[in-house]
């Protein structure tokens, strides 16, 4: 390599140790491959930090190219957070029942807008299939629907099949005009 250094090893590899910090820096594009075998990144008692700073829609990849490979995010009691100022998307090409699962094996679901504007809604919508929702809780409310502002309704629009009411209990229907 002109005006470089070139390092090649056999089978027993490279093995560099140090009390100290290790900094490898690099004014060109740069890569770390391993033609068998996983890389590991451990930082035992700190943080990993990944920063892509070119203004690029993907400064950051991660890609898991085999075509049964996947990504696998743990994380302790902190969570996951996810911020941006642009758009949040969550796609699968999945044809299947459960393309997209979000699961919470204890504790509830929130999706909520905050200070969202007129027309920023919450959307649920499916093309071609239907729209379920099904609570298990013995309680009055297990499934309640509110339009808590004082000018707000609520609006059911069904086509020929109509709409079907179902109870063992009984069904009251209160209004302060017809």
């Amino acid at each position: 390599v002109a005006g470089g250094i070139d390092i090649d090893a056999g089978t027993a590899g490279v093995d560099i140790d140090t009390t100290g910090a290790i900094s490898l820096d690099a004014d060109l594009a740069s890569n770390f491959n391993t033609s068998i075998g996983d890389i590991t990144i451990d930082a035992e008692t700190g943080s990993v930090n990944i920063d892509g700073g070119e203004a690029d829609a993907a400064a950051i990849h991660i890609n898991a190219s085999d075509v049964a490979g996947g990504i696998d995010i743990d994380a302790g009691t902190a969570g996951v957070d996810v911020e941006t100022t642009g758009k949040v998307n969550i796609a699968s090409s999945k044809d299947g029942a459960s393309a997209v699962v979000l699961t919470a094996s204890a504790g509830g679901v929130d999706i909520t807008a905050t200070n969202a504007a007129a027309g920023e809604d919450i959307n649920i919508t499916t093309t071609g299939s239907s729209v379920n929702i099904t609570s298990t809780e013995a309680d009055v409310a297990a499934i309640h629907i509110n339009a808590s502002d004082v000018a707000g309704g609520i609006d059911i629009d069904a086509g020929t099949a109509g709409v079907d009411v179902e109870t063992t209990g009984a069904i009251s229907l209160d209004a302060d005009d017809i």
